[in-house]
């Protein structure tokens, strides 16, 4: 756990430093554990609420995106998982398993790796056949021609049937060439042209966007490296430029970026491609949708979505998805537009809750409560909106360490919210994630000044002079603290008692023992930035289970700073580092 003190002047020496106040016993609800609770809501690590409106499907993995097929009964869910991975159609009116057909994607330990998806799907109008990215890459030299080894593939899968059903086209397989350099190309953002005939991929590998010919599978046309990391793109109505947002910027040298979307003239894609000046948004942009003359943008570290004026190529508009306990992190990293009734959905990731803005005036209209960690958004022909989960309900805290499987993605059926629906979720949202701060223990002061050892207000009177952060990494409260007597523990647990740990449990007697806390991060790549920044953004959390989970690509951040790509993992709220150099 991490503590912070910061209130000016250091007490003066030798004067005698008396407290004042008193803290109660904390309520019963603050001591309820992490995990399911009796009323079917579930309680997150840090205390979070998780009560997710409508129909909740479990389907399993980490959703990334989705495809609704014509006919609104269907949908086709891509995966990010690090075990359970798998291509997914689900039946929405299912009585039973929601998934009726998959493709799987088991991970593969030694040796080659085996595929893995990502983020990009692409969908004929008639629902007949979907394209599917294939980022895996495992460092084979550019002479590998292996076409049975999926390096740098987009997958054809049919959707042939009743109930439709997934099958692969191994024919119809696209095999980008290798990076200049010999690398993986790691397919991202894929779009179909109007006629059909032309897929576009960008390519977070070497950061560019490949012009593929349907009726060869073959790449005709690549741009040099657009920027770092790109993420998602679409295609302005007349399908002669793409939009492509950077989730990590445009590198302008030493740890400089520009952060935006970029603009590429595909007209003549045999020739070289014209692009455009990034066009200013925010931190991290990734999916793009395309309504009333204008592109939208989730920029997930800003924390706001960004109107573009194509015509113009310049940012117009904001909208603010400011995390609704007022704190920035709500990662807004996926959009749906119901047309119909002026709505624009956007995932909010970091505060599991779907947001609705006005199209028009970008004004927010309220929340909708969502399962954990929100990644992709639909909506059907009659209002109704689909939401995916990454994380599902969570898994509880475990007496054992955590498998590969251990969340289960999940997909809400949401009935068309009305005005009203959506206040009444903002109201629930901001109960679900602001009920930690509601549980604090209230301070009983006599006197002035208001006396405690951390500050009772802002710029109070403290004896601390200086804050030590010490991090105990990948070791559980049980292992070390399982056997402190009066706690909660299970002294079957320990792994280091009191014997090895002497001065641990001194403290713990003496100070706090945290015998009711849990880690928020699955893995300890995303626990460091837990720890430095108090969250995880929407890159560290998506990216760390193709990299360091399943291998399926090299690890380009995570404090890899001689790639320059540590910028993507850095929050938008900044880590603590930062915030007391500035203070």
């Amino acid at each position: 756990m991490l503590a912070l003190g910061c209130n000016g002047a250091a007490p003066k020496p030798n004067v005698t430093f008396k407290a004042n106040c008193t803290t109660a016993d904390p309520s019963a609800d603050a001591k309820l554990p992490a995990g399911k609770q009796a009323d079917g809501s579930v309680l997150l690590p840090g205390g979070r609420r998780l009560t997710p409106a409508g129909k909740l499907l479990t389907i399993g993995g980490f959703p990334l995106a989705m495809r609704v097929l014509p006919g609104d009964r269907y949908v086709v869910v891509t995966d990010g998982a690090d075990g359970d991975e798998a291509l997914r159609l689900v039946d929405l009116q299912a009585t039973g398993n929601p998934v009726i057909s998959q493709i799987a994607y088991p991970a593969q330990n030694g040796g080659p790796q085996a595929p893995a998806l990502f983020y990009g799907l692409a969908l004929k109008k008639d629902g007949s056949k979907i394209y599917v990215s294939d980022g895996t890459f495992d460092g084979a030299p550019a002479s590998e021609t292996d076409p049975t080894k999926h390096f740098n593939v987009i997958e054809a899968f049919s959707l042939a049937g009743t109930p439709p059903a997934l099958t692969s086209l191994p024919a119809e397989e696209i095999h980008l060439p290798f990076a200049a350099n010999g690398s993986g190309r790691w397919p991202a953002g894929i779009q179909l042209s109007a006629d059909e005939k032309t897929l576009y991929s960008v390519n977070q590998g070497d950061g560019t966007l490949s012009v593929i010919d349907l009726a060869t599978s073959a790449e005709v046309g690549r741009t040099p490296a657009i920027g770092s990391v790109p993420y998602d793109l679409v295609l302005d109505p007349t399908g002669h430029t793409a939009y492509v947002s950077l989730w990590g910027g445009k590198p302008l040298g030493a740890l400089m970026f520009t952060e935006g979307v970029v603009t590429v003239d595909v007209s003549t894609p045999t020739a070289p491609m014209p692009m455009g000046a990034p066009i200013v948004t925010g931190k991290a942009a990734e999916q793009l949708v395309a309504a009333n003359g204008k592109i939208y943008v989730a920029t997930s570290d800003a924390d706001a979505i960004a109107v573009i004026d194509p015509q113009a190529r310049s940012m117009t508009a904001t909208g603010t998805a400011l995390d609704a306990s007022g704190l920035i992190g709500s990662s807004p990293n996926a959009l749906a537009i119901d047309a119909a009734a002026n709505r624009l959905y956007v995932a909010n990731g970091g505060e599991d809750a779907v947001q609705a803005f006005d199209l028009g005036t970008m004004q927010s209209l309220g929340r909708i409560p969502t399962g954990w960690y929100p990644t992709a958004v639909a909506v059907l022909a009659d209002g109704t909106v689909l939401i995916a989960s990454g994380k599902g309900m969570g898994g509880g805290p475990l007496d054992s360490t955590p498998g590969s499987d251990f969340f289960a993605g999940t997909l809400q059926v949401v009935p068309k919210p009305s005005a009203a629906d959506l206040t009444a979720g903002d109201a629930t949202v901001h109960a679900n994630l602001t009920r930690p701060s509601t549980l604090q223990v209230a301070l009983t002061c006599t006197g002035t000044p208001r006396a405690f050892p951390l500050p009772a207000d802002r710029g109070g009177p403290t004896p601390i002079q200086h804050v030590f952060l010490v991090v105990r990494e990948n070791k559980t409260y049980d292992a070390v603290l399982g056997d402190l007597a009066g706690a909660n523990g299970k002294a079957s647990l320990v792994l280091f008692g009191e014997d090895n740990t002497p001065n641990l449990h001194a403290l713990a007697r003496r100070f706090v023992n945290f015998d009711n806390f849990y880690s928020n991060a699955e893995q300890s790549l995303q626990g460091h930035d837990w720890t430095t920044a108090g969250t995880v953004n929407d890159y560290g959390e998506k990216i760390w289970l193709n990299t360091w989970g399943r291998h399926t690509r090299p690890t380009i951040a995570f404090g890899n700073s001689g790639s320059g790509l540590d910028h993507l993992t850095t929050p938008g709220s900044k880590p603590i580092w930062q915030l007391l150099d500035a203070a």
